[in-house]
């Protein structure tokens, strides 16, 4: 990556009047069942090996996301390639004011698996821009 931050382009659909899981990213197979797992699950492909983070020089995932209704972000690490999932932090996160975007920051140098996960809380979201960076800084902002 060569000090240069990667950015991740959401690609599946807005989440409905659900309560659905969604994962935003995740660096081995997640092993939940949801709509858009196949499109944004980055080892979807194989593409990513053991260690990713460590071995690409990847040390922050940051997330911007403008959305319209309450909903819960988790994420979780894993040291056997996603077979079992450990929850790092959960957060629960209100409607926000209008023209306001989320940012959120989670380091992750440390994990050999890693993933975010978006818990919708059954309002359609009609606004749902999620921009989702890796990073080869460490400082928080």
């Amino acid at each position: 990556m060569n000090g240069t931050p990667s950015r991740i382009t959401w690609q599946g659909t807005a989440p409905g009047s659900d309560g659905f899981t969604y994962v935003l990213l995740a660096t081995a197979t997640p092993g939940t069942t949801q709509t858009d797992r196949a499109i944004q699950n980055m080892n979807r492909d194989g593409a990513c090996g053991a260690n990713f983070f460590a071995s690409s020089g990847v040390r922050k995932v940051v997330l911007s996301l403008k959305y319209t209704a309450v909903l819960t972000l988790n994420s979780y690490y894993s040291i056997d390639r996603g077979v079992n999932w450990i929850q790092e932090k959960t957060e629960a996160i209100p409607a926000p004011t209008a023209g306001f975007t989320l940012d959120r920051e989670w380091l992750v140098d440390q994990y050999p698996d890693w993933k975010l996960e978006v818990v919708n809380g059954g309002s359609a979201q009609t606004t749902w821009i999620p921009t989702l960076a890796l990073e080869t800084q460490r400082a928080v902002a």
